[in-house]
């Protein structure tokens, strides 16, 4: 905390000189109660995740040319599970320092350049939860290295590193390169993709080496204009392309392949959305026991645990804008295998994102 504060007074310090103080705050609460006893809990456990998370924000602005900008940005993420009667002073979870760059090209297009240990929120992609699952994003909320973007009037596009482990006695270098894009073909057309190239490295205890790869190209159809009616009616077709090479386990690399076929109507404030997916097991090694004795799991695979064959989710939803900086969203999800019914979940967040900036004077 003490360091925090001595970081946060060499910043304005140096607010003289760049002539303008920025400054914010960022609420993300969280529960999610899942049941999943009837399957005998199969793919998740049951159990509740109730959490809350608060992140103020400081940063200066450089002086910047006509078309640019620059930002020096820090953050404190103040993280609290319910119930755990942490202290205050352990309830301080993680330091975020970047620098962000921004130039507009043209009227319409535009550049952006993030480094340094920054929000997960500001990779934009449409990274769906065959690559970062919900409570990924949720608790471990921050990206460690750099992220470009490029948006212009019908395309947009990502890419970014993000370095999970450095290598050392007990913990495996490994890192993340992540991308996304998505084209605005016509008004009714999306063509995209996502991507993840994953690079599950050794440490000095653990030899083996394991990469996670996956490509997910996707066309979205929405026909809400032609009914007259839904806010959205759009349908997405997918495909799951992966590479995963164990070297100590297999002489040569699965290659699953799979696709994913969605719905969503939405209407005022309701949503009903339905995702199939079909295809080969995506998450090969998931119940190996690596070198160090548990499971590789979630450490290999970032993902919903649910993508291994056929799997079914529908989710009826309820979003309630709050404010300009504030909106609740509830949630329904119940999802299904070729077994049957695996198990539900409930779900409501709450976001706040407040953000304003002051002219040194």
């Amino acid at each position: 905390m003490k360091r925090l504060l001595h970081i946060a007074f060499l910043l304005l310090a140096a607010i003289p000189a760049a002539g303008q103080i920025q400054y914010g705050a960022y609420l993300d609460y969280y529960f999610d109660n899942r049941e999943f006893d009837v399957s005998g809990e199969k793919y998740m456990e049951s159990q509740t995740l109730h959490s809350v998370r608060f992140t103020p924000t400081l940063g200066i602005a450089l002086h910047s040319g006509e078309n640019s900008s620059h930002r020096l940005m820090i953050a404190a993420d103040i993280f609290r599970d319910m119930g755990s009667r942490k202290k205050l002073k352990d309830s301080f979870d993680e330091l975020t320092v970047f620098y962000d760059y921004r130039r507009t090209l043209s009227e319409n297009k535009s550049v952006q350049v993030v480094a340094g240990v920054f929000p997960r929120r500001m990779a934009e992609g449409e990274y769906g939860e065959m690559i970062w699952s919900d409570s990924l994003r949720f608790y471990d909320p921050n990206l460690e290295g750099m992220l470009i973007k490029y948006s212009s009037a019908r395309f947009n596009a990502e890419i970014g590193c993000d370095w999970m482990g450095k290598y050392s006695l007990d913990i495996r270098e490994r890192f993340q390169i992540f991308t996304s894009g998505c084209w605005n073909a016509l008004d009714w057309l999306k063509l995209g993709w996502a991507g993840l190239f994953y690079h599950y490295a050794t440490s000095a205890l653990a030899k083996n080496v394991i990469d996670n790869h996956l490509f997910y190209p996707y066309a979205d159809l929405d026909i809400s204009p032609w009914t007259g009616f839904f806010d959205e009616w759009s349908f997405r077709t997918a495909g799951l392309l992966g590479y995963q090479r164990a070297r100590d386990i297999a002489p040569s690399p699965e290659l699953p392949l799979g696709g994913e076929f969605s719905m969503v109507m939405r209407k005022w404030k309701l949503s009903l959305s339905n995702n199939l997916y079909l295809g080969d097991n995506m998450q090969h090694y998931f119940d190996y026991v690596s070198p160090e004795g548990s499971r590789y799991g979630y450490d290999l695979y970032p993902s919903a645990p649910y993508f291994r064959g056929y799997y079914f989710r529908n989710e009826l939803c309820f979003q309630q804008p709050l404010s300009e900086f504030a909106a609740l969203r509830i949630s329904a999800r119940f999802h299904f295998d070729r077994s049957g019914f695996l198990g539900s979940q409930q779900m409501v967040s709450l976001f706040v994102t407040m953000r304003a900036a002051k002219k040194w004077q």
